[in-house]
C-alpha cells in the first residue's frame, strides 16, 4: 500500500463505564483521529455556501450552441435537450445540470430595479418555475444565468442594485446552479458584488434545508493579468465560489482548445493548489460534437478529466452524432474526472523534435494509487511515440501496474518500469494516447506526489471547506459528544503516514487532552478496498474488565507500539509548530508589507511637475505621479490624461482626452498605461484582427485588455470587409475581442439601409439572419433576399427571396433552401430576368453561397 492508504478500523464498545478502541496499528489513524478534533470546531467558518460539489459538475450549457438566437432558446427546446439527455443515458451517467445562459430574459436593456426578473413570455410560456419542475420531475438539475452588472453580456437586464430579489426569484424557481456573468461591472467592484452573492446564496441552503445553489463565478476571467495570474487572490476566490472561469471564452477549434491547455499548463503551480471538492478551476465548456474532430474531442475531454475540470456539454444534444456520443459517454474518463481523490492533475513533460512541438505528457493521481496518463499528439501528423519510462510521469522504476486504454476500452498489459512502443498505438493528429495505470502490487513510490507538510496541512486549515466538503471513498462516522454526523475526508488521506500491518489497543488515556471531548466521542471507521485485520487476541479480555486500569492497559501494549505512539505525537506536535511558524512568518510579511506601504504613502505630496512631455498636477512618489492627477499639455490649456496612476502609469480609473484636450476618447480602467477592464472609447477604428487605433467613426463599450479589445462589448460603425479587402459596410451590435459576435445588424456607408440583421460568430454571419440586397430604380429601397440559418459567412438553411421580390419589377415564388443545394438557373415566376446564378454574382451576393452552389 502507498503512502495515503493506511488501514484503520475502530469499533467503539463500552465494558462497565470504559470505552476503548480497537485500531488496525497505523501512525495515520491516530493522527487522523487528533486532527478530527482539533479541526471540527472550525468547519463553519468558510464564508460560502456549502453546495457540496464533492466532485466537479457535469452537465449542458446552451450557449456554444444556441448562443443568443431567440429562435432557438426556447421552452420547447430545453424540454427537448433534457428529453435526449434522459434518453440517451447522458444523465445517469452524470451530465444532470441542464443550464441556461445569456438570453432567457424578458428585459433587453435597463430594469426596474424592484421587479423580480421574467423569463421571455413567448419563448417561455409556462414561466420559468415550470421550466425547473419539468427538469426536477426527469431528475436533472436546473442552472441559469446573470450578470452581477447592470446588464448581461448580450444586453439583457443585470442583477446589480437587485441581487437579494434575484437570489430569492431564482431560490423560488428551483436554481440549482447559477453562473454569473461580470460584464457591464467594474473589476475593482467585483470583489465586493461576488462577496455579496456569496452570502445571499448561503441563505438560500439554510432555507432550503440544506439544498443550495452551485456558484459559477466570471470574475477572475475579467480580474486577472493572463500573464501574471499569480498576483490575483485566487484562496479567496475559492471560499465564496464553487467554480470559476479564469481564461477567454472557448470556441470550437483546436487551436482554442490547446490555447486553454498550454495556458493552464504554463500557470499550473498557481491553479493546482487552489482545486479541491466545491473549488474547481474552470476551463470553460467542452466543444466535442461542435467543431472539434472526434479525435480532438477526445483530446478534450482527457485533458479536461486530468484537470479534475467542470464537464459541461457545449454541443446541440438534438443534432448530436454517434461520434459525439461515443466521446462524451465513455464512462472509464468520466470516472478519472470524476475520482473521489478531486486531485488536479498537471502536464509533467512536453516534447520536440527538430525545433517543432510533437506531443505533450498529462498526468493525474487518482484515488487508490491509481494514475491517469495523456500523451497528446499536437501535431498534424500521426505520432508513433517509442516508449513510456516510469521516470517520465513520477512513478519508480519497479513499480507494477496494470494499464488500460481508455479510448479503446482494452487492457493493453502490466508493467513495471516502461510502456514499450509495440503497446501504444499511433496517435492520430490531434488525438490522445489515454490510460489509466492501476497498482498490481503496493508500489514504492511516493503516493502520490504531494506538497510537503506544511503546504498540504495549510490547505486543510486554511479554507476549511477541504475538510467539511465530504469527498466520498473514507467515511467517518462520529457520535458521542459531536453527535453524529458524517465526514468522508480524501483531503486528509494523502497527509497520513504509510500504512503498518498490526492491531494495537487505544484507551482515551493515550490521547492528548486537548483531542478528547467530554464526554469521549465514540468512532469507527470504514476504509474500503483494504483487507480485514484479525482483532488482538484479548480484546475480549480487555473489553469485559470493568476494573483494569490505566496501567493495566498501558502493560497490554507492546513497548514498539508505544515507541509508535510516542512518534506520532512527537509527528504532530512537529506539525503543529511548522503552522505556527509559517502563520508567524505571514504575519510577520505582512507587517512589513505595511508599513512599507506606509513609508511611501509618507513621500506622496502634491506637486506640479513635467512628466512625459506634459504639465502633471496631482500626487506624487519618488518623482513619479502615484495616487490621482491629471496631466496636460505643457502650456496647461489641454487635457492629455486625468484619473488614477501608480509608479508612473495610468493605473485604475481615468479618462484620455482627444487633442483638443476637451473631447474624451476613453474612459474606464487602466492598468500599466493601456486600457485594460471595463472602458469605453467614443471615437476610433478597428483593423481586421480586431486592433483598435483612435480616431475614426467608431464607438465602442466593453472588454479591454493590453489596450486591445479583449473580451465582450457592443461597438457602432465597425468596418467589415470580405476575403479580398473589399469593403462590405458598417457593424452595430455585439463585439468579441473586436470582431463582431452575438447579436448585430450591418448597414451600408450611409447607415441608411440594412444590409444583414442577425448571429454573428468571430466577425462571420452565424445563426439566424436576414439578408438584404439594395434595389435601385427612382427610390433606393433595401430587399430581402434571405431569411435563415448561417453557417461561416455562408447561407445554410431558409428561404430565398422570401417576400417574393427577385428585381424591379420581377415578383417570384420564395425558393426553399437546404445545405447542399444548387442554386436554379431560373427561378418560378421570373419572367424576362436573367439566369440566377448570373444574376447573384452580378449583385456581389455569390461569396454567399457554398461552393458548387451556383
Amino acid at each position: 500500500m502507498g503512502r495515503g492508504q493506511m488501514s484503520c478500523e475502530m469499533k467503539p464498545k463500552e465494558r462497565e463505564g470504559r470505552r476503548r478502541f480497537d485500531i488496525e496499528r497505523s501512525r495515520g489513524a491516530f493522527w487522523l483521529c487528533s486532527l478530527f478534533f482539533a479541526f471540527v470546531a472550525a468547519l463553519g467558518e468558510a464564508a460560502k455556501d456549502a453546495s457540496m460539489l464533492s466532485k466537479p459538475p457535469m452537465g449542458w450549457n446552451s450557449w456554444n450552441s444556441y448562443g443568443c438566437h431567440t429562435s432557438k432558446l426556447t421552452e420547447t427546446t430545453i424540454h427537448q435537450v433534457a428529453e435526449v439527455l434522459v434518453s440517451t443515458g447522458l444523465r445517469d451517467i452524470g451530465y444532470r445540470y441542464v443550464n441556461l445562459d445569456d438570453c432567457w430574459g424578458a428585459v433587453h436593456g435597463a430594469r426596474n430595479k424592484s421587479a423580480p426578473l421574467q423569463g421571455d413570455p413567448v419563448r417561455f410560456p409556462s414561466g420559468m418555475k415550470a421550466l425547473g419542475d419539468y427538469l426536477h420531475e426527469r431528475g436533472m438539475l436546473y442552472g441559469i444565468y446573470s450578470d452581477c452588472g447592470t446588464r448581461t453580456c448580450q444586453g439583457y437586464a443585470g442583477s446589480m442594485g437587485s441581487e437579494a430579489l434575484d437570489v430569492k426569484t431564482f431560490a423560488d424557481w428551483g436554481v440549482d446552479y447559477l453562473k454569473l456573468d461580470g460584464c457591464w461591472a467594474s473589476t475593482k467592484d467585483m470583489k465586493a458584488l461576488y462577496t455579496h452573492w456569496s452570502e445571499l446564496l448561503r441563505g438560500v441552503r439554510e432555507e432550503r434545508g440544506g439544498r443550495g445553489i452551485v456558484f459559477s463565478c466570471s470574475w477572475p476571467a475579467y480580474a486577472i493579468d493572463p500573464q501574471k495570474p499569480e498576483h490575483f487572490n485566487f484562496t479567496y476566490v475559492s471560499q465564496i465560489c464553487d467554480l470559476w472561469r479564469i481564461y477567454g471564452d472557448i470556441s470550437g477549434h483546436w487551436s482554442s482548445v490547446m490555447a486553454i491547455a498550454d495556458w493552464w499548463a504554463e500557470h499550473q503551480d498557481v491553479l493546482v493548489p487552489i482545486a479541491g471538492p466545491d473549488s474547481f478551476n474552470d476551463p470553460d465548456m467542452l466543444e466535442v460534437g461542435n467543431g472539434l474532430t472526434k479525435e480532438e474531442g477526445q483530446t478534450q475531454m482527457a485533458i479536461w478529466s486530468i484537470l479534475a475540470a467542470p464537464l459541461i456539454l457545449g454541443h446541440d444534444p438534438l443534432t448530436m452524432t454517434s461520434d459525439t456520443l461515443e466521446v462524451v459517454s465513455n464512462p472509464e474518463v468520466v470516472a478519472v474526472d470524476q475520482d473521489p481523490a478531486v486531485d488536479q492533475g498537471r502536464r509533467v513533460q512536453s516534447y520536440s523534435h527538430n525545433g517543432t512541438r510533437t506531443y505533450d505528457v498529462w498526468v493525474r493521481r487518482l484515488a487508490g494509487g491509481d494514475v491517469a496518463v495523456a500523451l497528446v499528439n499536437v501535431g498534424s501528423e500521426t505520432l508513433a511515440v517509442s516508449q513510456l519510462r516510469w521516470s517520465e510521469i513520477g512513478l519508480t522504476p519497479g513499480d507494477s501496474y496494470r494499464a488500460r486504454d481508455l479510448w479503446r476500452r482494452i487492457d493493453i498489459g502490466h508493467f513495471n518500469e516502461t510502456i514499450p512502443s509495440d503497446s501504444i498505438p499511433g496517435i492520430p493528429p490531434h488525438g490522445a494516447f489515454f490510460i489509466r495505470l492501476i497498482p498490481t502490487e503496493p508500489p514504492t513510490s511516493p503516493q502520490p506526489p504531494r506538497p510537503s507538510p506544511s503546504t498540504a496541512a495549510g490547505r486543510v486549515m486554511g479554507p476549511m471547506k477541504l475538510m467539511r466538503l465530504r469527498q466520498l471513498h473514507e467515511q467517518l462516522h462520529w457520535e458521542g459528544g459531536c453527535g453524529a454526523e458524517t465526514l468522508e475526508l480524501v483531503p486528509l488521506a494523502h497527509l497520513l503516514p504509510s500504512r503498518a500491518t498490526t492491531a494495537i489497543l487505544y484507551t482515551h488515556s493515550h490521547l492528548p487532552s486537548w483531542a478528547i471531548s467530554s464526554p469521549p466521542a465514540g468512532f469507527h471507521g470504514e476504509f474500503p478496498n483494504l483487507p480485514d485485520l484479525p482483532e488482538p487476541e484479548d480484546s475480549e479480555s480487555h473489553a469485559s474488565s470493568s476494573t483494569s486500569s490505566h496501567a493495566a492497559s498501558s502493560a497490554a501494549i507492546p513497548a514498539e507500539v508505544l515507541q509508535t505512539i510516542v512518534d506520532d505525537n512527537r509527528h504532530l506536535t512537529e506539525l503543529v509548530r511548522e503552522q505556527y511558524d509559517k502563520r508567524v512568518e505571514e504575519l510577520t510579511a505582512q507587517r512589513d508589507q505595511a508599513q512599507a506601504e506606509l513609508r511611501q504613502i509618507a513621500h506622496i505630496i502634491q506637486r506640479k511637475i513635467v512628466y512625459d512631455g506634459g504639465l502633471y498636477d496631482g500626487t506624487v512618489a519618488n518623482g513619479v505621479p502615484e495616487g490621482t492627477g491629471v496631466l496636460r499639455s505643457l502650456d496647461g490649456e489641454r487635457k492629455i490624461y486625468e484619473g488614477e496612476w501608480e509608479a508612473g502609469k495610468y493605473h485604475g480609473t481615468g479618462i484620455e482626452y482627444a487633442s483638443d484636450g476637451k473631447r474624451k476618447i476613453y474612459e474606464g480602467e487602466l492598468r500599466e498605461g493601456k486600457r485594460h477592464g471595463r472602458g469605453k472609447s467614443t471615437s476610433g477604428r478597428v483593423t481586421n484582427e480586431g486592433q483598435w487605433g483612435d480616431g475614426g467613426l467608431a464607438t465602442y463599450e466593453g472588454q479591454w485588455g493590453d489596450g486591445e479589445l479583449r473580451g465582450p462589448g457592443l461597438i457602432t460603425n465597425l468596418n467589415l470587409f470580405d476575403n479580398d479587402g473589399k469593403w462590405l459596410g458598417f457593424y452595430h451590435g455585439a463585439t468579441l475581442d473586436g470582431k463582431a459576435h452575438g447579436e448585430g445588424e450591418m448597414r451600408d456607408a450611409c447607415g441608411r439601409f440594412i444590409l444583414f440583421r442577425g448571429g454573428w460568430q468571430a466577425g462571420k454571419r452565424h445563426g439566424h439572419g436576414k439578408a438584404y440586397y439594395i434595389l435601385g430604380g427612382t427610390t433606393l429601397s433595401a430587399v430581402l433576399w434571405f431569411d435563415g440559418e448561417w453557417r461561416d459567412n455562408m447561407i445554410h438553411s431558409g428561404t430565398l427571396f422570401p417576400d417574393g421580390t427577385y428585381a424591379p419589377g420581377h415578383s417570384v415564388t420564395p425558393i426553399p433552401w437546404e445545405a447542399g443545394q444548387k442554386v436554379p438557373k431560373k427561378v418560378p415566376g421570373d419572367r424576362g430576368m436573367p439566369k440566377l446564378p448570373k444574376w447573384l454574382r452580378a449583385q456581389g451576393l455569390s461569396m454567399y453561397f457554398p461552393a458548387g452552389a451556383l
